[in-house]
């Protein structure tokens, strides 16, 4: 029981990382050619390296915990 739990918690984590992903691309996309426009892309840059860092952390986990399993 616990581990298919441990599973739906590693998915919410994934669906929000993909939706924080999605807010990033739109934001790249929507930006205009202003000044503002650097500091959309930076932090764009900034929301995907967390996701990716998120996600590689939250598989390793899981993994260790099937493991030890």
């Amino acid at each position: 029981m616990p581990n298919s739990l441990e599973q739906d918690k590693a998915i919410d984590i994934i669906m929000f990382c993909l939706a924080l992903m999605l807010m990033a691309t739109k934001l790249l996309i929507g930006s205009s050619s202003s000044s503002s426009s650097r500091i959309r892309e930076v932090l764009a840059l900034v929301v995907v390296v967390v996701v990716v860092v998120v996600v590689v952390v939250v598989v390793v986990v899981v993994s260790e915990q099937r493991r030890a399993a």
